[in-house]
Parts: C-alpha cells; structure tokens; sequence
C-alpha cells in the first residue's frame, strides 16, 4: 500500500518525528491497514464562548481530531494496544496537517478514543470513528 500522508503517532511526549509511527502504516494481522484519517479543519483552539456585548472569547485547551467514516473491530483494538496500552487514552506526540496543504506540525496531547458502550457497531465496524487529541502543547 501506498502511504499517502504524514498523520504519525507515538507514545510519549516530545518524541522526534523518525520515531513516530504513520497511522497508515498501522495494519492488524488478518484486517486491512488505517486509510488516511479525515482530519483538515478539525483542529480548534479552544471552546468558543459568545460574551454578552456578543463578542467572541476562547476558552480551555485546543483539541484535534482524527475522523474516520469507521474502523474495524481488529483496527480499533490495534490503535489501542499500540498507543494507549490497551486502554482509550495516553500521552502521545502526534502530527497533524496544518492550513497549508501538505504542511505538518508535530505536538503532544493526550489522545482519546471512543468507549465502545458509547459508539455505534455495525457489521463489525465502528461507525463514526473519532481519534481525540486534547490537551495539546507544543512538542520540543
């Protein structure tokens, strides 16, 4: 497979990009590798608040996220083990595309994936598959 992208991952914070893992490289025995993640445009700096003279404030941490239309149950258990020692978050550095196409920056953040209770299953898929990255900080 042809990897398209650079959306990489690693456990731990302030990892150097030679270390992080491509998601599209990321394939579970017997299932078929991530694709490429929709993520251009998730990113937000924090929570929008509208103040009452109507301007705009920004508050808390920014978020990022990787959507996927869904994962399999074999991919999604892959994701967990390699990033979030079987669980549903860690700390990890990640990369992400910037406004400019083809651009990429590195952070840290602590990644969230869905609780299955909490997500949709459909013929042995996840549907609507959202990779959370929250907390984020600049990665040194």
């Amino acid at each position: 497979m042809t990897v398209l992208y650079a959306y990489k991952i690693g456990v731990g914070h302030n990892l150097p990009d030679g270390s992080l893992t491509n998601i599209e490289d990321v394939q579970p025995t017997g299932d078929d590798p991530f694709p490429a993640p929709r993520q251009f445009g998730n990113y937000t700096d924090g929570e929008v608040v509208t103040m009452p003279n109507g301007a705009d404030f920004v508050r808390g941490d920014p978020k990022d996220a990787w959507m996927y239309d869904y994962v399999t149950r074999l991919q999604d258990k892959e994701f967990r083990t390699l990033f979030c020692a079987g669980g549903y978050d860690a700390d990890v550095t990640y990369t992400t595309m910037t406004d400019t196409y083809g651009t990429y920056t590195r952070h840290n953040a602590r990644v969230k994936v869905p609780r299955h209770p909490e997500i949709d299953y459909d013929s042995g898929r996840f549907i609507g598959y959202k990779i959370e990255f929250i907390k984020i900080g600049a990665a040194l």
